[in-house]
């Protein structure tokens, strides 16, 4: 009996060295090696944030071209389409062919010089109306984007590209009337000239803030799938 004891006392500290020494293999490993670990996983947050950071900047370039594209529509320089919230009018159509088409946009507007409406878009992104009309009562020449695009302040691309004016994500009051809803967007606005290369008015788009929300919501999933789910993100 006394045999058997010393022999079960025996295995157990064999098992427990064989089980002792691995961990202490691991830990001498890790404590060697753990400024590289470190470094690993901040090499592999840095490349996910310098990611995060060009897919938006790529994106809200886009929305700085677009404006000035919509812009050259002839539709929006036949002053016979000024002022008519009719489905079959041209401009509204375009404007309208825009909203679904890029499905960003909520509120797009032509405006005069003086700051009166002169068309704006009659469907959301999903192709539903929605009702705008009200905005004809409206003057916007004292909003900051009617002021800075005819001052021609511009922000301005360290290229030298420039022409539209943009703005930080806030609440636009426009928006949230229309659409019942914190109205959080980012305008952008840009001078509309006529085939004279006459200053003729003001185009500005409303961004849905939910653009910039849909890509970073796309970045905490992949930091899920690298096994950093707990990861906070902080734009």
């Amino acid at each position: 009996m006394l045999s058997i004891l010393k022999i079960r006392g025996k295995l157990v500290l064999l098992f427990a060295a064989f089980g002792l020494i691995p961990s202490l293999v691991i830990i001498s490993v890790y404590m060697s090696n753990e400024q590289a670990f470190k470094d690993s996983f901040g090499q592999r947050v840095e490349s996910s944030a310098v990611s995060l950071n060009d897919i938006i900047d790529r994106n809200l370039f886009e929305r700085y071209g677009d404006v000035q594209a919509f812009g050259l529509n002839s539709a929006a320089h036949d002053a016979t389409n000024w002022k008519t919230p009719s489905e079959y009018n041209p401009l509204i159509v375009a404007m309208n062919n825009y909203t679904t088409g890029y499905g960003i946009y909520k509120i797009m507007m032509l405006v005069d010089l003086k700051g009166d409406l002169l068309a704006v878009n009659t469907v959301d992104a999903a192709g539903k109306e929605i009702d705008t009309t009200g905005l004809y009562d409206l003057n916007f020449s004292n909003e900051v984007w009617f002021k800075d695009v005819v001052a021609g302040k511009f922000l301005e691309g360290k290229t030298g590209l420039t022409g539209t004016a943009a703005y930080q994500p806030s609440k636009q009051t426009i928006v949230a009337d229309v659409y019942k809803d914190d109205g959080y967007s980012i305008p952008f606005a840009t001078r509309v000239k006529n085939s004279q290369n006459e200053f003729i008015g003001v185009w500005v788009n409303f961004a849905d803030f939910g653009l910039v929300e849909d890509i970073t919501a796309a970045s905490y999933a992949d930091f899920k799938k690298q096994g950093m789910g707990n990861a906070e993100i902080t734009l």
